[in-house]
């Protein structure tokens, strides 16, 4: 049995403290071989380089996490937060007289009209708006209207 020394002479494997490899060279002319020693990388120095990768795409990782964490509570918070300034954009309207309506459940119906309508001619499927806030409207509207200014409170 050989030598575990010769072994890994060998093949090429270097040991603990070695900076230099052995290897076989072919002689030029000669047909033989000549044994050279090569310098061996420094492996702190690639050890360093492969850590801070590492660290490099731990940190990307964890960012990426952060994101998907977040992702869907923005999502939310930037679709409320339309749906408040549309609100605010169609009173402002009505206050300056540039319409002479305020009738939220025939707008939202002329936008659900205008969204499925859109999606139908891109060939995709109808929108869905079984999660959208309800609209008052009719009976719900006339109870909520302020009482005219010559009407005495209602206790």
């Amino acid at each position: 049995m050989e030598d575990l020394r010769a072994i890994r002479w060998r093949c090429g494997r270097p040991e603990a403290g070695r900076t230099r490899r052995r290897v076989l060279v072919p002689v030029l002319g000669g047909g033989g071989y000549e044994t050279r020693a090569r310098a061996l990388p420094r492996a702190g120095r690639r050890g360093d380089e492969g850590l801070g990768q590492l660290k490099k795409r731990e940190e990307e990782l964890n960012d990426l996490k952060d994101a998907a964490e977040t992702f869907d509570a923005e999502k939310v918070m930037a679709v409320s937060g339309a749906k408040v300034v549309a609100r605010w954009e169609l009173m402002r309207e009505w206050l300056n007289g540039q319409t002479d309506s305020w009738d939220p459940v025939n707008t939202l119906e002329q936008y659900k009209v205008v969204k499925t309508t859109e999606a139908e001619l891109l060939g995709l499927p109808p929108p869905s708006f079984e999660y959208e806030p309800q609209v008052p409207g009719g009976e719900e509207v006339k109870k909520t209207l302020e009482p005219d200014a010559d009407d005495p409170p209602a206790e």
